[in-house]
């Protein structure tokens, strides 16, 4: 069984339309597209929902592997543009040392989904953050809200995992404005990018 993990239920609105979805538990959907079933899990926001969620889906479920879905931001403009999509190479948490790879086959079948699209996609490091707007250092360049954790949980697991994260808005520039113009389109760009990955 594939997971899907999400901070909130919007983050999948296009997928539940276009899939049989079951809502099996409170914050699981079971889901089926051409065939492929998948588990869609929202967590909530903060470090301690994501990684028990993360782990309860992990130990109550057969899951092959794990895709975050999401948002990520941007701390230099250089060669990327809003709604481009960012797979990761690997990620971590910010002020951490521990590094977790993501999984390269995972990552070669979702390129492979984009082949046919005019989606431009990168290969980066993600960081984790908690806080919304923090300082951060200079080489720091992709930041999103949970895949490091969700990567943690993971790696202790033994689970593949990887992410598919959508830039929405450049940090220290305009990104409250860029978040709310471009955060719907980037939700719709990632679910259509998932589901693409789903019948390859």
């Amino acid at each position: 069984m594939i997971g899907v993990i999400v901070p909130e239920l919007k983050y999948v609105s296009y997928i539940l339309e276009k899939c049989q979805c079951k809502k099996i538990e409170k914050n699981i959907y079971k889901c089926n597209y051409y065939n492929n079933k998948f588990l869609i899990l929202i967590t909530g926001y903060g470090k301690v929902n994501i990684a028990l969620s993360t782990q309860y889906l992990i130990d109550n479920y057969n899951i092959k592997f794990i895709i975050s879905l999401g948002l990520a931001s941007c701390l230099s403009c250089n060669n990327i543009n809003l709604l481009d999509i960012i797979i990761p190479l690997e990620v971590c948490e910010l002020n951490s040392n521990n590094i977790y790879k993501s999984n390269k086959l995972l990552n070669n079948r979702i390129i492979q989904s984009l082949k046919y699209t005019n989606n431009i996609y990168f290969e980066r490091k993600i960081f984790t953050i908690e806080e919304i707007f923090p300082k951060l250092p200079l080489n720091v360049n992709i930041i999103d809200y949970d895949l490091g954790i969700v990567g943690k949980i993971c790696n202790n697991k033994k689970i593949p995992f990887t992410g598919i994260k959508v830039i929405t808005f450049f940090i220290n520039c305009n990104q409250v404005k860029q978040y709310y113009l471009y955060n719907e389109k980037a939700i719709m760009k990632g679910n259509k990018i998932l589901l693409d990955f789903l019948i390859i």
